[in-house]
C-alpha cells in the first residue's frame, strides 16, 4: 500500500507540479484525522483539492487498525470531522466497494465529488488490466484496481483475472446530493419478514444467544436494538422476565407488534434517532443482530451505557 501510495504521489506531481503533494500512512482514526488537519494549515498550504485514501475498507467504510484492533469511523464521527476541502474538492477511495455506500455518503456529508471502488480491490502492474505485480522490485508500477476476482464472482471471476488479465473496473464518481438516504426498512419490511419468519434458521448466532441466557441466575430484562420483525426477540421470549425491542422502521414495528400478541412480557417501540426510550438502568442485557453497522455508534454506545445496568451484557 506504501509502494501504491508512493507511485500515486509521483504521478500526481507530475499532473500538477505546482501542487503541493503529500503522501503520508495512517493507521488510525486519530492520525487519520490530524493528518489531513495538518496538511491544511502547515506551511499555508491551504484547503484540500484532492484526497486519495489507500487502504482496507469493510462494508461501511474505509477501515483503520490493524487485524488485532480495528477502527472504522461511524457515520456520526464523520459527520462531526470537518475536513478542510477546497471548494471544487475531490476525493478518491482506493479501497474494496467503497462505492457501495460510503463514497455517496462522504460526497453528500461533505459536499465534494467523491470516487469509490464498485468491487474488491488489488494490486496491478496495470491500472487498465490486472497484470500481477513483482513483490520483489521497489521500482516496479503498481496500481490499487477493482477486478472482479474470486470473491466478487467466483471460480470463473478468480479465471477471468488470473488467467486472462481481466479490465479493471473503472472508479464511480457521486456528485453531492442534497437528499439524505433513508435509513427505514419500511419498503423491504413485509419481503423481510417473509424471509426472517424464524431467527432460529441462524443456528450459530441462536446457539451463542441462549447459552447468553441459560449462564444467568434469573432470567433477564432484555433490549433489542434494530428489533426488525420482532422474531429474534419472540423466539426469545421463554427465557426473558421482559423483553423490549426497538427499530427504526414504523412498519416493522407493526409487524413486530403483530408476531409478538400473546407474549406478554414484550413490547415493541419505534425509534427516531440514537436515543433509547428507557429509564436508567433498567435492563440486563442489550442485543444486535445484523443491525449495529447501521448505528451511529457513539451516541448509542452512550444510550446503551444508560440503560444497562451494573453487570450487564451487551451482545
Amino acid at each position: 500500500m506504501q509502494r501504491a501510495a508512493r507511485q500515486l504521489a509521483d504521478r500526481k506531481r507530475q499532473e500538477f507540479p505546482d501542487a503541493d503533494m503529500r503522501c503520508c500512512p495512517t493507521e488510525t482514526k486519530a492520525a487519520f484525522q490530524q493528518t489531513l488537519m495538518q496538511a491544511a494549515e502547515e506551511d499555508g498550504a491551504g484547503p484540500i483539492r484532492e484526497l486519495h485514501f489507500i487502504g482496507h475498507s469493510g462494508l461501511y467504510g474505509p477501515m483503520f487498525g490493524t487485524r488485532r484492533y480495528p477502527e472504522q469511523m461511524s457515520r456520526h464521527e464523520w459527520r462531526q470531522f470537518a475536513i478542510p476541502f477546497a471548494p471544487d474538492a475531490q476525493a478518491f477511495f482506493h479501497c474494496c466497494r467503497s462505492a457501495r455506500w460510503f463514497a455517496p455518503f462522504f460526497s453528500r456529508t461533505y459536499g465534494v465529488v467523491a470516487h469509490g471502488c464498485p468491487s474488491y480491490t488489488t494490486f496491478s502492474r496495470q491500472p487498465d488490466r490486472y497484470a500481477p505485480i513483482d513483490a520483489a522490485r521497489d521500482d516496479a508500477p503498481i496500481y490499487v484496481v477493482a477486478v472482479p476476482g474470486y470473491k466478487a464472482a467466483g471460480w470463473r471471476g478468480a479465471i477471468r483475472k488470473r488467467w486472462f488479465h481481466a479490465p479493471t473496473l473503472p472508479m464511480t464518481r457521486f456528485d453531492p446530493q442534497p437528499e439524505a438516504e433513508s435509513g427505514s426498512y419500511d419498503s423491504l419490511a413485509d419481503l423481510y419478514d417473509a424471509v426472517f419468519e424464524d431467527f432460529r434458521v441462524r443456528q450459530d448466532e441462536w446457539r451463542w444467544l441462549t447459552q447468553q441466557m441459560d449462564d444467568r441466575s434469573e432470567p433477564p430484562a432484555l433490549l433489542d436494538i434494530g428489533c426488525g420483525n420482532g422474531a429474534l426477540l419472540t423466539a426469545l421470549a421463554p427465557l426473558l422476565r421482559h423483553g423490549v425491542g426497538v427499530d427504526a422502521s414504523a412498519r416493522m414495528i407493526d409487524l413486530a407488534q403483530r408476531r409478538a400478541m400473546g407474549e406478554s412480557n414484550l413490547e415493541m417501540r419505534r425509534i427516531d434517532g440514537p436515543r433509547l426510550p428507557l429509564p436508567d438502568a433498567s435492563v440486563d442485557v442489550v442485543v444486535s443482530m445484523l443491525s449495529w453497522r447501521y448505528l451511529d455508534w457513539d451516541p448509542m454506545a452512550r444510550e446503551i451505557q444508560r440503560v444497562l445496568r451494573p453487570g450487564g451484557s451487551l451482545l
